[in-house]
């Protein structure tokens, strides 16, 4: 545990940086709602799906959003030695931002990524996820694109309080979650640069599962003039295994 809260600790003085320098600063209170299926296609492979709204408070913009992917359970590539899970994926996000005062906006990102499990157990999961992803943007009626590459490591911990731990097949789960951005090529809007969210959720079978989100998000954008925000975040999820 001491080894996470100096990872934690170096991250944060790392993007401490990227507050430096901004001229101007707002803060947000934002609510996100998304759906999320998924099946497996084998034994290694599975699809997954998402499709979602983002709304905030001062009224600026509505987002919406469908994503899809595929991911590949490893036989233990890289760690051999210890009990874990291993993963490759990789998917696209689509996104149409619906801004009030001005032209609405349309990205597309590709993204590719690797994630671990460890430890890994039926109450305790701890997920490592490395990511980078291309973003694409555009706006309406305005002939202006970006083209931004970001990179993100996630650290994704759940605990599972069931009611009946030799089967646990629902009950209550608990958790946190901390993820970090940089932006190597840094798009028009929308950069985000660090994500701390605690989560409570409840499984009320192997099929379905609900979780709500409260948390902190800090984003930078580079449109006509530099700025960032401060965001509060709540958010509801709904997973689906067909």
């Amino acid at each position: 545990m001491n080894r996470f809260k100096i990872l934690l600790s170096v991250l944060f003085i790392v993007h401490a940086g990227y507050s430096q320098g901004t001229l101007n600063s707002f803060k947000t209170n934002q609510i996100w709602f998304d759906l999320n299926v998924s099946t497996p296609l084998s034994e290694s492979i599975n699809f997954y799906a998402k499709i979602g709204a983002k709304t905030v408070s001062p009224k600026v913009w509505n987002k919406l959003y469908l994503s899809s992917e595929i991911s590949y359970n490893l036989q233990h590539l890289i760690f051999k030695n210890f009990e874990h899970k291993e993963t490759v994926y990789g998917g696209v996000d689509f996104y149409f931002i619906d801004f009030i005062d001005s032209e609405n906006a349309y990205e597309i990102s590709p993204y590719q990524g690797y994630s671990l499990y460890w430890p890994n157990n039926k109450k305790l999961t701890l997920k490592h996820n490395l990511e980078f992803a291309e973003r694409l943007q555009w706006i309406k009626n305005i002939d202006k694109y970006s083209f931004g590459i970001k990179a993100s490591y996630e650290l994704d911990l759940s605990y599972k309080i069931f009611r009946e731990p030799k089967q646990f097949v629902n009950g209550f789960y608990i958790g946190m979650s901390a993820k970090f951005w940089w932006n190597l090529i840094a798009a028009n809007i929308y950069n985000d640069i660090i994500r701390i969210t605690p989560k409570v959720g409840y499984q009320f079978s192997p099929k379905w599962k609900i979780s709500l989100f409260t948390g902190y998000n800090y984003t930078r954008n580079f449109s006509t003039t530099n700025f960032h925000s401060d965001n509060i975040i709540y958010r509801f999820r709904i997973y689906y295994n067909i």
